[in-house]
């Protein structure tokens, strides 16, 4: 299949009073006409009113599901929408939402979206300078929170957000922390509001796909994030075109109908969290999917207690989650060996009714995919980034190839750039821009539209494609990360990483140091037990545990023969066989004194902060290479590619 170029009529915009259309003639191409947020909205209460759309527990011992049918949750949007207006929010305006995934989160979003604005989610885990420099830069005018704990953030920042008006608490908080004119609880909020139905009828009716709708904080690998601005046709284009491709292709007796589930438990503040908030919206008329909400702990572990629950038919993940799954799952054979081979075995995590079964945001070893295969459930891996709406590649059933993205999924073009490799996309799905950053936004689109992915590609046949035309895309590294040595090499470390954690499947994460030296080193961290508040432990986790049995703690794996001789051998086996060039040989390694945790040398969405580590544990990497260490200030040869 030969993807058609699309010509676009402009390249990018950053202010967000300009609507942007990347689309030619009346906005019918690939199958979907551009058409308003409000307008799909609309549509899908017309044809599934009755189905359930939302649903959600506010207690752990609660037994049944609260449950929004599709025409109440868009009665519940337009309820904020006219809120919103009732309390002074004008077209363009923003808000801000920070809080854990729930129906009010949904609603919210929606209902800024509807009154001709902007919503824009802020991490949960985000401290208050974090929380500010969001508030400030998409000039806030409502912020949303779940909590007391997340109010107080709002407060401490409140007098530097000039534009800030008020904060609007949902959840069991809301009552005893309403104090207006600045805080007000949900209820009080959404009061009163049936006067605003003309305006917002007005509102609606002037807007258009081509309008900017959402915002998306890049997670800030290197300095400060960026806001990813998206219009409607974005939201709504991108998610058809992932949806279209990842259900089209399924078997027969795994095809979509009225009765889809998942399960929300992403940050929303991603983009692959925010996919579960479009992707309904964005469905064909013979399918539709029911979200249900996980609790705030799903990732400290009751994520699969749900999963058991709802048995999910799409169920999307990041390699973090999948590989927790793998070891548990491999734990358990391990204890009964009836189940190794057993489909059945997928029912202990809730995966048995999956039909679309997803991995993305990092790369994940190709022994988790042949594990899950042996079980019965493929997964696909998909690869995106926020500029483009997470939607660019994607592998699904009868087109996979494990160690690939898979093809092109967007109905746009993809090729690589002829000097550098790196992977260029041209598609509706691509952003508006980065919201006030024209500098940054012109480096990220080359004069003829085409967005810069910054990722380091080589195509590869496979299945039902030739290279070149629309084969499999494999990522070898990123042009920023891209190391270069002492000698001129360039080396992308991501792809020699991912050949050590393949064969060493018991450590969490390696990273390769070697910027301007003359050697590489590697740093690597064992799994380890986490704390309630989400730091680490000194107790080795799962199968760090398993690989030594003399080893409970990861000083002990520290001084373990079985542990050095099995890293030792992986090294040898990757500089024997793999390397490419002797610069690519790894000369020594070193075992952390802790895991990688979120918001330190990981993004919340799990992407190694290298500057960070970098920093962190200099004194380490000083000690591996000795006298021949050379001083790297960050922002140097290799920040600058």
């Amino acid at each position: 299949m030969r993807l058609p170029l699309i010509a676009m009529p402009a390249t990018f915009v950053t202010d967000p009073c300009k609507p942007l259309a990347r689309w030619t003639g009346d906005g019918v191409e690939d199958g979907w006409k551009a058409v308003t947020i409000g307008e799909a909205f609309e549509h899908k209460a017309a044809v599934h009113g009755n189905l359930p759309a939302l649903r959600a527990k506010s207690t752990k011992e609660q037994k049944e599901w609260t449950t929004w049918t599709v025409s109440e949750y868009l009665l519940n949007v337009k309820t904020v929408a006219k809120a919103l207006i009732k309390h002074g929010f004008q077209r363009y305006d923003a808000v801000n939402i920070l809080g854990f995934n729930s129906a009010e989160w949904f609603f919210t979003a929606y209902g800024a979206i509807l009154a001709g604005g902007m919503s824009s989610g802020i991490y949960i885990t985000n401290l208050a300078p974090a929380c500010q420099y969001i508030l400030e830069h998409s000039n806030c005018k409502f912020v949303f929170v779940d909590s007391q704990d997340q109010l107080d953030k709002v407060l401490a920042v409140r007098q530097q957000c000039p534009n800030l008006q008020s904060a609007i608490v949902w959840g069991p908080d809301q009552e005893r922390l309403h104090n207006p004119p600045f805080v007000w609880s949900w209820q009080k909020f959404v009061e009163n509001v049936d006067n605003q139905a003309e305006v917002l009828d007005a509102r609606m009716s002037a807007q258009s796909p081509a309008d900017a709708c959402y915002l998306s904080y890049t997670s800030g690998t290197t300095g400060p994030p960026k806001a990813v601005m998206y219009s409607q046709d974005n939201c709504m284009y991108g998610l058809s075109a992932l949806s279209r491709r990842m259900f089209d292709f399924l078997p027969s007796n795994r095809a979509t109908g009225l009765e889809e589930r998942e399960v929300c438990y992403l940050p929303m503040s991603h983009i692959a969290g925010s996919a579960t908030l479009f992707g309904m919206l964005a469905q064909p008329d013979h399918v539709h999917r029911c979200c249900y909400f996980a609790f705030p702990d799903a990732m400290a572990g009751s994520l699969v207690p749900t999963l058991k629950e709802v048995e999910p038919t799409i169920f999307i993940g990041v390699p973090r989650v999948w590989e927790k799954m793998y070891d548990a799952l491999r734990a358990a054979i391990k204890a009964n060996p009836k189940f190794d081979g057993n489909p059945a075995l997928m029912g202990a995590v809730g995966l048995s009714k999956v039909k679309a079964a997803l991995v993305g945001a990092a790369p994940m070893q190709e022994a988790v995919f042949h594990f899950f295969d042996k079980h019965g459930l493929e997964i696909q891996e998909v690869y995106g980034m926020t500029e483009n709406t997470a939607v660019s590649h994607l592998s699904c059933p009868g087109m996979r190839k494990v160690g690939t993205v898979g093809r092109p999924t967007v109905f746009g073009t993809v090729k690589l750039d002829p000097n550098t490799n790196e992977i260029l996309v041209k598609c509706r799905a691509n952003m508006m821009g980065y919201m006030k950053n024209p500098e940054k936004t012109q480096e990220t689109f080359d004069e003829d539209g085409w967005l810069k992915t910054g990722d380091i590609g080589a195509v590869e046949t496979g299945p039902q494609a030739e290279a070149n035309v629309d084969g499999y895309y494999r990522i070898v590294g990123r042009i920023k990360e891209l190391i270069i040595t002492a000698g001129g090499e360039n080396i992308p470390p991501v792809l020699i990483e991912s050949e050590i954690k393949q064969k060493l499947p018991m450590i969490s994460n390696a990273v390769v140091i070697g910027d301007r030296q003359k050697m590489l080193v590697l740093l690597l961290t064992l799994k380890l037990k986490p704390t309630p508040t989400g730091a680490w432990t000194d107790q080795l986790d799962l199968e760090s545990a398993a690989f030594d049995s003399s080893c409970t703690t990861l000083a002990e794996a520290k001084m373990s023969k079985k542990w050095q001789a099995a890293i030792d051998a992986a090294v040898s086996e990757f500089n024997a066989k793999i390397a490419t060039s002797r610069a690519q040989n790894i000369r020594g390694w070193a075992l952390l004194d802790t895991d990688f945790t979120p918001n330190v040398e990981l993004t919340p969405t799990l992407k190694l902060k290298r500057e960070v580590v970098h920093t962190r544990y200099s004194t380490v990497i000083r000690g591996l290479y000795g006298d021949m260490f050379v001083e790297v200030p960050w922002g140097g040869a290799s920040s600058k590619l």
